[in-house]
């Protein structure tokens, strides 16, 4: 937030023109756009929330919805989720029973590409 304070989500036109809209319903964390501008997401507790909005003419914000549960907070500060470019699909980082500050983390993008290559090859 702009106070400082870990609180609310707000949202103000740069540069400032003295507007500011409240977007969360509450206590709000780590905000981020959709890749399309349509929604903001952020953290409220384990919840992942989602709130549409519009910026023209002017600036309206809708509902905050749950879009997923048990987020869990990673310490450092760091967003441990991240918004796909179609603003329906989210990864998230979530700790697990061997997970240290040093583990690996393997995406594999087309992976039905990738399988029917793989299958193809094998003939």
């Amino acid at each position: 937030t702009i106070d400082g304070s870990f609180e609310a989500v707000y949202v103000q036109p740069y540069p400032p023109t003295g507007g500011r809209w409240q977007v969360s319903s509450g206590h709000g964390l780590e905000p981020q756009w959709s890749p399309d501008g349509k929604k903001i997401f952020y953290r409220d507790g384990n919840n992942l929330l989602a709130v549409s909005v519009e910026t023209k003419p002017t600036f309206k914000a809708g509902s905050p919805k749950t879009f997923l549960t048990n987020v869990f907070h990673v310490p450092g500060g760091f967003r441990n989720y991240a918004v796909g470019m179609d603003g329906r699909r989210v990864l998230v980082v979530r700790p697990g029973e061997r997970a240290t500050s040093n583990s690996e983390l393997v995406v594999i993008v087309n992976w039905f590409d990738e399988l029917q290559r793989a299958a193809t090859q094998r003939k």
